[in-house]
């Protein structure tokens, strides 16, 4: 009768599998860490911006402007292809901007998607200040080497 032998700590399987499964739960708890922090600050964001309803036709009409910059960040949201994405975008003025101290930075997941134009984003400054909204958004696009592009349903 063969007798079994028993692995010894310092046996390298044994390490090697003892080290995967600590890679592996380190891992899985950064995700959910991640994610947390995540819906905790999209949390706080929506206390503290109003939240624009959809306009009565359901009518995108706001444009967002300098998408062409943001395709990754449009494409991690929306997804590859076409698409035609309805979500929720923040709108924050953004006075440390190296181009425009008056600029209205457009955000999707945290993520800079866009901006407001020049002239849109002085309106809203004149209407709202310097506060944040929150408007609904539509990313439409993309597919056959199209790029993605951002309206808002919201009135300035």
């Amino acid at each position: 009768m063969a007798r079994r032998r028993r692995r010894s700590s310092s046996d390298p399987v044994a390490l090697l599998v003892k080290s995967i499964g600590k890679v592996i739960a380190s891992l899985v708890l950064s995700v959910f860490s991640t994610s947390r922090e995540i819906k905790r600050l999209q949390a706080s964001a929506s206390k503290r911006a109003p939240v624009v309803k959809r306009m009565p036709n359901g009518d995108y009409h706001q444009e967002v402007v300098g998408e062409a910059s943001y395709q990754n960040a449009l494409q991690r949201v929306a997804g590859k292809g076409e698409v035609r994405h309805c979500c929720s975008a923040m709108l924050q003025p953004e006075n440390d901007n190296q181009y425009d101290a008056q600029a209205v930075r457009v955000a999707i997941d945290g993520q800079t998607v866009g901006y407001l134009s020049k002239n849109d984003a002085r309106r809203y400054r004149r209407s709202r200040g310097e506060s944040a909204v929150q408007s609904p958004a539509m990313i439409v696009g993309g597919g056959r080497g199209r790029s993605l592009g951002v309206w808002l349903a919201f009135d300035i």
